[in-house]
C-alpha cells in the first residue's frame, strides 16, 4: 500500500514545534505531545520522577477525574496513553479525525491543568489495580533509571 505523505513543521512563537503528516484516505488521527523530561535528565535524588509524573497527570485535572479523562476518549472509540523514555515523556491520543477537538482538549487538560493531591501520595485508599501495578513494576521493571550508575 503506497501512501504519499506530506509532512509540515510549524514552530510557534513560544518555540513549540508542531509536526503534522497528512495521509490521504485515512480517517484517524494520532496526536502526541513529547516533553523533554525523560529519565536521562533526573538527578540521583529524583530517580523515577519522570515516570511518576507521567502517571500522575492521569489522576485528575481541575475539570476531570481519572475516570472522566479515560471516558472522554474511550467513549469515542479512541485510545489515550503515555510513556516515559530516556529523553522524553510522550502523552498521546488516537481516535477518528472527527474527534480531534476532543483529543486536543483532553491532552491539553491533563498537561496544563493536572491536580496533584499531596495527601493522596500516602495512598489512603488503594485500589486493586494500584496494587497490581505496584507488584508488576517491582517484578518486571529495573530499579535503576537509565541515568543511574550501574556500580
Amino acid at each position: 500500500m503506497g501512501y504519499s505523505t506530506i509532512y509540515n513543521k510549524t514552530v510557534l512563537p513560544n518555540g513549540i514545534r508542531i509536526i503534522t503528516e497528512y495521509l490521504p484516505g485515512v480517517r484517524s488521527i494520532s496526536l502526541g505531545v513529547w516533553i523533554w523530561s525523560g529519565t536521562r535528565f533526573e538527578q540521583e535524588n529524583q530517580c523515577g520522577i519522570a515516570h511518576f509524573l507521567e502517571h500522575m497527570v492521569f489522576k485528575g485535572t481541575k475539570s476531570r477525574n481519572s475516570f472522566q479523562i479515560a471516558q472522554s476518549i474511550e467513549s469515542l472509540g479512541g485510545y489515550i496513553n503515555a510513556f516515559t523514555g530516556k529523553e522524553l515523556n510522550c502523552y498521546f491520543v488516537r481516535t477518528l479525525d472527527e474527534h480531534l477537538p476532543v483529543a486536543v482538549d483532553v491532552l491539553g487538560d491533563i498537561l496544563m491543568a493536572s491536580v496533584f493531591f499531596i495527601s493522596g501520595m500516602g495512598c489512603p485508599s488503594i485500589r486493586p489495580t494500584d496494587t497490581w501495578n505496584h507488584i508488576h513494576s517491582g517484578i518486571f521493571q529495573s530499579e535503576k533509571p537509565i541515568s543511574s550508575s550501574t556500580k
